[in-house]
């Protein structure tokens, strides 16, 4: 059960991520990877698993009412891990990074360097926190 929702927590975080970021999944973890200057592993999860997951914590919420928070946060991680985050164009069908907004001057490359070097303090989520 723990596991289950530290992996959540994560993917909430890193879905977070993708809002603003052009980096397919497998690009932010190849860039994450090398800067620990580890070789990359992975393991493919079907997102249909994540069904399951916020079944479960759909159902135990019955009991634990702290759960309907974290079922919640799910549903969300899982439309952010589905959906594109880029400008759809109607005209060629296909989504487009070169038409999609950006904003600031952080990078995902800069943001994970930050967090390696100095961790995530000032990153706190606060009331939206998954787990507090």
């Amino acid at each position: 059960f723990v596991l289950v929702c530290v992996c959540f927590s994560a993917l909430f975080f890193c879905t977070l991520l993708l809002l603003f970021s052009r980096y397919t999944p497998r690009e932010q973890a190849d860039l994450l990877f090398g800067l620990m200057g580890e070789k990359p592993k992975y393991f493919p999860v079907p997102v249909s698993l994540m069904d399951g997951i916020i079944g479960i914590f759909e159902f135990f919420s019955k009991w634990f009412p702290s759960l309907e928070d974290t079922a919640e946060f799910g549903k969300i991680g899982k439309y952010y891990a589905t959906e594109s985050m880029l400008v759809y164009d109607p005209a060629t069908g296909t989504y487009d990074a070169d038409a999609t907004p950006e904003y600031g001057n952080d990078t995902l490359e800069s943001f994970f360097k930050g967090a390696l070097e100095k961790g995530l303090e000032g990153q706190e989520l606060g009331d939206q926190a998954v787990f507090k």
